[in-house]
């Protein structure tokens, strides 16, 4: 009996469960060691030499005792350049939802954290050119992001508050274009489905030592459901400055502004199949949305001279925010944001003896000022004030890393202490007094070590702690009603365990990590019928995270290229019970089991570059009880890049279809959702013409 192609794929994605990885590690093995036995036994290996901007150094990937990876981002990018999960989806250890929600922004996973998010990124450090994104208390936005100047993209996956402090489960450091050889201006026109559209202008300068990069960007959409239309205006400007061999500075400014972004809201399991496109009725109701003004500057200065090397950073960004709800009590909301924030690190290091070493001293200071009001929605109108209150965060970390090599041995490791301050002051005292501080401070220990068996073969291992507050939008969410902090959620605490393998042969490289993770704490999001579409939170006992992530790269030919990535992993509640029901040995809502995506290049000579890819999400849970299961799904992307040689090397047009044979999934899933509108429906087909033109 013949299998389709369909059913060979299902199948071999089925193989990569956690309890068949047993047979591809032998199978990779096997393989690595077929593949190495065909190198001519006189050839080297070499591990090229990275500059890792998210730990602050150059070293080959493979020798860095932690699972991280850097993807180098195309000048030529063939997606579409809607959404950051195009560009991060295909990464190790990571899953991303809400592509299509403008007003909740796309929500990002790493080995868990970051899955409860009921908008935007948290549990996740966000680094952008080496500023945090991330503001003190652990959240952070994307919608300021410029994607059309993106260079590269790195991933530190497990808990790594040695380096970041307060919500490092993971870590994503994003750099933008920089290198400027000779003066350009670059233009990007974009229409698609579901009144997609999008107008770029990038000029890139060079005079001496200075280079600078500008960055204008324009994007409108009616969108895929009803009320989910969005417009996002952004201008980004990076401005580097060479003094001396030695010693360069940057600057950076980002200003963006969506006058609005509608929300569609959850749909309840017959919506979803029935009438995918409508809006909840609730949410068309209360005209829920969104807009935002954020403006953020920054400058880092770094010098490196022999065997001393140091780093400063600082920055202040500023957040307007008005926001309308499904409900009426303190259903509109507004919210003025200060964030400033100073760091540094200074290194001396020793690379000419036997013993190699660089020891790394750094710092970080940081303050969040949110003034937060809540009114009335009266059905899209602002009513009379309900909520009035000042909240700030205030935090100061410091931490001694250090990077040892010995022979074919790499040990790196530190500690990092951490001083949280978080008060809240209120000024609606019509129901109380709920003024209110807390102090949580935490150590992070981390320890790595690293042996590299053979050229193109080693081995790693760590130990890690890392914690994570409650955001002050979640501390301010009180399920009784009142102001102030919700007393009832605390710190969250992660103890990971991990090891893995780098493997490079002459066509083929990648690597294979196991996890193990042990949370107390852990916060849950919810609802209630009181205020259905509000999220609140609270601690769970504990729960245990357990599995592997795949990444294998082959190059079949100068022309043809593939890339897999695969995630199998299981999350459960260890210890959780609520409202009288025990969790206890159930999954996590909200993360499939399993996931990955793979994609194959190829690349005609001189000519066209084709890329498919596929996509594969597991069924998963959207409640903490288990009750209902969201079914897995395949997504087909392709997309098509046609060089204009005849005008340069830099231009192109580009089509694209994502989602080629209309998969129907849900787009995001709102966890432990009230009356069950779990679902927020993926668009359908959607096809994309771009134009980059340079001159």
């Amino acid at each position: 009996m013949v299998r389709s192609p369909r059913a060979l794929f299902e199948g071999f994605f089925y193989s990569l469960s956690l309890r068949g990885m047993k047979r591809i590690l032998l199978l990779l093995l096997f393989c690595g060691q077929y593949s190495w036995a065909q190198i001519d036994s006189l050839a080297v290996i070499q591990l090229e030499e990275v500059e890792l901007k998210s730990i602050q150094l150059t070293t080959p990937i493979e020798q860095f005792p932690a699972a991280i990876y850097k993807k180098e981002i195309s000048a030529l990018w063939q997606g579409s350049q809607s959404s950051l999960q195009e560009y991060i989806e295909d990464l190790p250890g990571l899953i991303s939802f809400n592509r299509s929600n403008y007003a909740q922004d796309l929500r990002i996973s790493i080995r868990g954290f970051g899955s409860r998010a009921a908008f935007g990124i948290r549990g996740i450090k966000l680094i952008v050119d080496g500023i945090p994104e991330t503001t003190p208390d652990g959240q952070g936005q994307l919608d300021n992001l410029p994607l059309g100047i993106l260079s590269s993209i790195e991933i530190l996956r497990g808990p790594s508050a040695v380096r970041y402090g307060n919500a490092a489960g993971g870590v994503l450091a994003i750099n933008t274009l920089e290198g400027v050889e000779e003066d350009f201006h670059q233009i990007g026109l974009r229409i698609g489905s579901y009144g997609a559209q999008q107008a770029q202008y990038t000029a890139g300068l060079k005079k001496d030592k200075t280079t600078a990069i500008f960055h204008l960007n324009h994007a409108k959409a009616k969108g895929y459901r009803d009320n989910s239309q969005f417009e996002n205006n952004m201008f980004n400007a990076k401005v580097r400055h060479h003094f001396s061999p030695t010693l360069h500075a940057m600057l950076q400014f980002n200003a963006t502004k969506s006058p609005y972004a509608q929300d569609a809201g959850g749909q309840t399991i017959e919506e979803f199949n029935n009438n995918r496109r409508s809006a909840r009725d609730r949410n068309l109701q209360y005209k829920t949305g969104e807009k935002i003004a954020h403006y953020k500057s920054g400058a880092t200065i770094s010098y490196q001279k022999g065997k001393i090397e140091g780093a400063l950073y600082g920055f202040i960004a500023k957040r307007n925010f008005e926001g309308k709800l499904p409900f009426a009590n303190g259903g509109w909301v507004d919210l003025n944001r200060r964030n400033t924030g100073q760091g540094g690190s200074f290194s001396f290091s020793n690379k000419e003896q036997k013993l190699g070493f660089k020891t790394q001293l750094s710092y970080d200071i940081a303050t969040q000022r949110d003034l937060r009001k809540r009114f009335v929605n009266s059905e899209g109108v602002k009513g009379e004030l309900t909520l009035d209150q000042k909240e700030s965060f205030n935090s100061f970390g410091v931490a001694l890393i250090q990077h040892l090599t010995y022979g074919p041995m790499v040990f790196n490791g530190g500690l990092r202490w951490d001083a949280n301050e978080l008060k809240v002051d209120d000024y609606f005292l019509n129901d109380g007094n709920d003024t209110a501080a807390r102090t949580l401070n935490a150590w992070s220990p981390q320890a790595g070590i690293t042996y590299t068996f053979f050229p193109g073969l080693s081995g790693f291992g760590n130990l890690s702690k890392s914690y994570e507050t409650p955001t002050l939008s979640e501390l301010s969410a009180n399920p009784n009603g009142n102001g102030g902090f919700n007393p009832l959620i605390d710190i969250q605490v992660a103890e990971n365990l991990e090891w893995g393998v780098h493997f490079t042969a002459k066509k083929t490289k990648g690597s294979l990590v196991y996890f193990n993770i042990n949370t107390t704490n852990d916060l849950v999001a919810y609802e209630l019928a009181d205020s259905p579409g509000r999220t609140f939170y609270q601690n769970a006992g504990s729960t245990k995270r357990e599995g592997i992530e795949l990444l294998l790269q082959h190059q079949f030919s100068q022309r043809l290229s593939a890339n897999l990535t695969y995630n199998s992993a299981s999350f459960t509640y260890k210890n959780f019970e609520q409202n009288g029901e025990n969790y206890a040995g159930n999954r996590l809502p909200g993360i499939p089991k399993n996931f990955g995506v793979l994609r194959l290049t190829y690349q005609w000579k001189n000519g066209p570059l084709i890329n498919y890819s596929k996509t594969y999400r597991s069924d998963l849970y959207a409640d903490n009880n288990n009750a209902t299961r969201v079914d897995s799904f395949y997504r087909d992307d392709i997309n098509l890049s046609i060089p204009l040689n005849k005008i340069n090397d830099k231009t192109a047009v580009f089509l694209g279809c994502n989602n080629l044979f209309n998969s129907l999934y849900s787009d995001n899933i709102r966890i432990n959702a009230f009356g069950g509108r779990y679902y927020e429906a993926a668009p359908e087909r959607e096809i994309y013409v771009n134009l980059q033109w340079q001159f």
